[in-house]
């Protein structure tokens, strides 16, 4: 019986250093939390000091470009992440597309006309939020994003952009050589280019690269497996009218932020 009792009285005895060794696990936890936290936010905090030193208004995070591609018409819409650090009642970010091979020419720049609404209600470009016009700057014409009072990009925030716009052409004249661009700024932290094929149309197997261009759409370099991921997918039905269409999907990890970023293929069209 004495035995028992003294049994009973160690394991009373370790109960409050137990209570405490928990609490102080606890208190690591809670506060290796709040160091891992800190530790991730202080990036933007030491990016937005050097973009104030360096007198720039906004930083883009992620670029997300998908393109619609059909036999008469294509549908490009850019989604981005935008780190703004002073209240912007406008911004520009993106150039009227050129098409086709060699250097981009005046006249091969796209006609965009304005956001009016055609006999298939859709507009040719819009934003959201903001409304897009096309404005002349950097020596050809551009879009630029116009806010309202409520809809003015706050300071120290990230805000998410979206522009879309839908070229006229048939896929002969944009698509030959086939690729799509996303031009600068594409983001610091990641760039996503998705292709959505038009119906019949297939990927070449092994044919998809991710290249780097210069202003006058000379190839540079090619990025690695490691640096673009590229994945084709198979032909599946979107329920949108169209049937079964491929697309093929490319992410890059902390683009080059001085060249343009080309996602390339070759495709065949089936009988």
């Amino acid at each position: 019986m004495s035995r028992i009792v003294e049994i009973v009285k160690r394991v009373l005895e370790f109960i409050p250093f137990a209570v405490d060794v928990l609490f102080v696990g606890l208190t690591v936890m809670v506060a290796a939390y709040g160091a891992i936290k800190a530790a991730l936010e202080v990036p933007d905090f030491v990016k937005d000091r050097w973009d104030a030193l360096r007198k720039i208004d906004y930083r883009v995070k992620t670029t997300v470009v998908k393109a619609n591609i059909g036999e008469d018409q294509t549908q490009t819409i850019k989604l981005r992440t935008v780190r703004v650090h002073k209240k912007l009642n406008k911004i520009v970010l993106d150039r009227v597309p050129g098409y086709g091979s060699g250097p981009v020419a005046g006249d091969r720049e796209v006609k965009v006309q304005p956001p009016h609404y055609s006999h298939r209600d859709q507009p040719t470009h819009y934003s959201v939020p903001g409304a897009s016009s096309v404005v002349s700057g950097e020596g050809k014409n551009m879009f630029q994003i116009d806010f309202k009072p409520d809809e003015e990009l706050e300071p120290h925030r990230d805000h998410s952009i979206l522009l879309t716009y839908t070229l006229e052409k048939k896929l002969g004249e944009i698509f030959a050589p086939p690729f799509v661009e996303a031009g600068q700024p594409v983001g610091s932290e990641r760039l996503v280019i998705e292709v959505y094929f038009p119906p019949k149309w297939r990927l070449k197997k092994d044919t998809a690269s991710v290249i780097t261009v210069d202003p006058q759409g000379k190839p540079i370099d090619t990025l690695d497996e490691q640096r673009a991921r590229i994945k084709p997918y198979p032909a599946f039905d979107f329920r949108d009218g169209r049937g079964e269409i491929e697309y093929i999907r490319a992410v890059i990890s902390r683009p080059p932020q001085d060249v343009d970023i080309r996602l390339n293929w070759e495709w065949e069209k089936t009988p």
